[in-house]
């Protein structure tokens, strides 16, 4: 699928800057998020990138870094004819999703920026952070403050669930939103009975790459319900509830869900 028609939902920075990064590739591989972001700062005469080079790194080393989304990506999307990553892809249709929940539209530059980074294992935020992990979360805050005029509230939970919609459409995730929430009551009030059937129902409708985060919740969760709450079949509850458990813990979660509604708090 050919996502430049996406174009008309960017400022003109944000689409100058995927078209000038496509255009720019000369090699066979996919277009990826390190060669969008590079554009992006090449292309923004702002002068606010220079504090992040100063903190991080400056473009000429996050063009030679060493860095690419995960392999795993096999590129199903294209931008002018050419093939991008999976990661790359989901970054660019989830900035319109998070800049309407910010009434940003259409989604700028720096929307853009955020969600091209909001993956600590993909090639933008690798590049800047010198493929240091502990420091993407500083990194995001400091392209937050300078570009947006704040932090956005919620950051972690709004990119999560923009991703989700992203990849998988905002009617399906919107479901998966109102399951979770609905978790989230009964986690609150220790309803480990009522909690079993709706992360089964959750887990029906998502696997791991669909959303990592509720996937991992909602596994953990169902551990939890069927070891204090088990049913007829003990020995098969706490069967499952390992195997839910060992699930939750492949993945890295960046927090609990249950935050505010995303928003930007100037600072």
């Amino acid at each position: 699928m050919d996502l430049s028609f996406l174009r008309a939902h960017f400022d003109t920075l944000a689409s100058t800057a995927i078209d000038e990064a496509a255009r720019r590739l000369a090699t066979d591989r996919p277009l990826d998020t390190r060669d969008i972001l590079l554009s992006l700062m090449l292309l923004d005469v702002s002068g606010e990138w220079e504090r992040i080079w100063l903190e991080f790194a400056g473009p000429e080393s996050v063009a030679i870094a060493n860095v690419a989304d995960p392999s795993a990506d096999q590129g199903q999307f294209y931008w002018l004819s050419h093939q991008m990553t999976d990661h790359c892809a989901t970054a660019i249709r989830a900035a319109p999703i998070v800049a309407r929940m910010l009434h940003l539209e259409p989604a700028p530059a720096s929307i853009l920026a955020v969600c091209l980074l909001g993956y600590p294992s993909g090639a933008a935020a690798r590049a800047l952070t010198h493929d240091d992990n502990r420091r993407h979360g500083e990194l995001l805050q400091q392209v937050q403050e300078l570009f947006i005029g704040g932090n956005i509230i919620g950051l972690d939970q709004l990119l999560d669930h923009s991703y989700a919609a992203a990849r998988m459409g905002e009617q399906k995730a919107n479901e998966i939103g109102r399951l979770s929430q609905e978790l989230q009551r009964l986690q609150m009030v220790l309803d480990a009975a009522e909690s079993i059937p709706l992360c089964r129902q959750i887990l029906a409708l998502i696997d791991r790459d669909d959303d990592p985060h509720t996937w991992s919740i909602a596994n953990s969760t169902l551990a939890y319900g069927l070891t204090f709450s088990p049913t007829s079949d003990y020995a098969e509850d706490i069967g499952e509830a390992i195997k839910a458990f060992k699930a939750a813990l492949t993945v890295f979660s960046r927090g609990d869900c249950s935050g505010p509604r995303p928003r930007v708090v100037s600072g």
